[in-house]
């Protein structure tokens, strides 16, 4: 179980798989979504594409904590607060030595431009 300060509410949204010339792709258009709760999504870096003069693209990084045993999948997007992220790795499990503050932590990424 998180803190009680983890509070955010986000959707988590997941793809139906179409294949299109002979490859398995994601079809967003159709895609499922369910909440989750109890989670806090925590910003970690931000940057942006520099050249000698800067430009409209951007790479954001952050974490989702959310409940142990959440269902958010590598490959899935996280909506929350007007931003879509996707899930950029295998969330993994953190275990907690009592289970007190076991939870799960999925690596997001938001880029932009």
């Amino acid at each position: 179980m998180l803190p009680s300060w983890c509070v955010d509410a986000v959707t988590v949204l997941r793809a139906a798989k179409v294949v299109r010339g002979g490859r398995e792709l994601p079809d967003w258009a159709n895609a499922e979504s369910h909440e989750l709760a109890g989670c806090s999504l925590q910003g970690a870096s931000t940057e942006t594409e520099f050249d000698g003069a800067q430009r409209d693209a951007s790479l954001s990084r952050a974490t989702l904590l959310c409940p142990a045993g959440s269902d958010v999948s590598q490959g899935d997007r996280v909506s929350f607060q007007g931003r879509t992220w996707l899930v950029d790795g295998v969330p993994m499990e953190v275990r907690s030595p009592t289970g007190a503050v076991s939870h799960m932590r999925a690596p997001l990424v938001e880029w932009r431009g």
